[in-house]
């Protein structure tokens, strides 16, 4: 699924601060990330998605791994960098900056 059906299916943001993991909305998963700021992502959950036939969907949340070695992952991101997640996002971690992250309609307790 590409970034403009994914927006066609946003169903809001919400904006990521602080240190602490930060956990998507009740219902919600983020499917991409907007740096305000110079920012560093120390990890975050996602859901595995199969990369046969682009199947990008929103999973369970009880399925989330935790990701710490992506190439944006611990490194200090410019202001106004947008990252696409490989699948379903469900928390994430920064150690310095903030963002917005977009959120879909997806299976989350949430916080």
């Amino acid at each position: 699924m590409g970034a403009q059906a994914k927006m066609m299916g946003i169903s809001g943001c919400d904006y990521i601060s602080g240190t602490d993991p930060v956990l998507a909305p009740t219902n919600k998963q983020w499917w991409m990330f907007k740096t305000n700021e110079a920012t560093e992502i120390t990890e975050f959950e996602e859901i595995p998605v199969s990369v046969i036939n682009n199947n990008w969907q929103t999973g369970l949340a009880a399925d989330a791994i935790t990701i710490t070695d992506r190439s944006y992952c611990g490194v200090s991101l410019m202001a106004g960098m947008e990252i696409y997640f490989d699948g379903p996002v469900i928390s994430i971690t920064l150690a310095s900056g903030s963002g917005v992250a977009y959120c879909i309609a997806g299976d989350n307790p949430g916080a």
